[in-house]
């Protein structure tokens, strides 16, 4: 199990998940300074032993999912789009679930504007 994060530049962080032999994976905080925060969006990509079921949720400090939702179930590589871009003022968690197959691996593209 594991999460390693790569940051791409000023507007965007891939976080690459790992999961455990449970199939559960770790959820991440992300912590300041990020240099913008506004959340335009997000792609899930699924990697060459994927998941068999995921959820997603990206909290601000508030508890408040900045996808709305739209990550509620996610079957296969798909990109969220928040429109109009969600504002947050400090850290972000990132929590992938519902996974049960061991060594599951995905990637969360953040896109920040």
């Amino acid at each position: 199990m594991g999460t390693t994060i790569t940051k791409q530049d000023s507007r965007s962080l891939y976080l690459n998940f790992t999961a455990d032999g449970a199939g559960a994976f770790e959820a991440i905080t992300i912590a300041p300074p990020i240099e913008s925060r506004a959340l335009a969006g997000c792609a899930v990509v699924f990697g060459a032993t994927p998941p068999n079921a995921l959820a997603l949720t990206i909290d601000d400090a508030d508890g408040i999912d900045l996808l709305s939702g739209a990550g509620a179930s996610i079957a296969a590589t798909k990109r969220i789009t928040n429109s109009p871009p969600q504002v947050f003022s400090s850290g972000l968690t990132v929590t992938p679930t519902g996974n049960t197959t061991a060594g599951a691996i995905i990637t969360v593209k953040l896109y920040f504007i």
